[in-house]
């Protein structure tokens, strides 16, 4: 792909490969909004169409950068991404989702999950539209809990709350390292995580000792997750 191309994006004739890709993906998107007179009609073009529009455009530009670093970096080619129907069915996803979220850990996460599945990453239908209900559906708290859980010796938080308590329940080093959270939104984070099969998170309320606190908690359909919303390819 020329210099030339990606200078057109993200012009709306645009013929650059990743945005010729993302208008394949989600082109069938677009949604009218019946109402009758002027005034509503302008207001909702002017303060929820227009924002919602910005909010896709950006989800957009920036799963188009890092496809074009993966393409020159030689990992894929942009091409193949228009015959490609899982990246397409990703996006189709994702670009939904990110028009309803304004947290950057979860525009984050859905960018990602877009590329990860352009270079190759394979799941089976029903893992990966479970794994895309979870980003849509999970608060930002939710992934930052289910990082700490997976890799728990490599947050310095979780570290420092561990130094600090010689015995007691894991949940304790936790609850510390999530310093200003509400106690019972991490409950309910920690109660979906297990029900969703991400986490093993009964275990954090036991007795225990210090050697037992940084013990990684996440299942192997957790860390799949993570891997599907982690930046792996460039």
């Amino acid at each position: 792909m020329s210099t030339d191309d990606l200078d057109k994006y993200p012009e709306k004739d645009a013929a650059s490969g990743p945005y010729k890709a993302l208008q394949v993906a989600a082109g069938a998107l677009d949604m009218a909004v019946p109402l009758a007179g002027a005034t509503a009609n302008a207001i909702i073009s002017h303060f929820i169409a227009e924002p919602l529009q910005a909010r896709r455009d950006e989800f957009f530009r920036r799963v188009a950068d890092r496809l074009s670093a993966v393409e020159q970096a030689g990992h894929l080619k942009l091409e193949d991404l228009r015959s490609n129907e899982e990246f397409i069915s990703v996006v189709a996803e994702a670009t939904v989702a990110a028009t309803r979220t304004h947290r950057e850990e979860k525009r984050e996460a859905l960018v990602n999950a877009a590329v990860n599945t352009a270079t190759g990453m394979k799941l089976d239908d029903v893992l990966r539209n479970v794994f895309l209900r979870h980003i849509a559906e999970y608060s930002a708290l939710h992934i930052r809990v289910l990082r700490l859980l997976s890799s728990p010796e490599d947050s310095i938080e979780m570290v420092q709350a561990a130094a600090e308590i010689s015995m007691g329940a894991p949940r304790h080093v936790l609850n510390a390292a999530l310093q200003g959270e509400d106690g019972a939104a991490v409950s309910r984070v920690l109660a979906d995580l297990a029900n969703a099969g991400l986490a093993d998170t009964g275990s954090l309320a036991g007795m225990t000792r210090q050697s037992a606190f940084l013990t990684k908690r996440t299942t192997d359909v957790g860390d799949a997750f993570l891997r599907f919303i982690g930046r792996t390819a460039d």
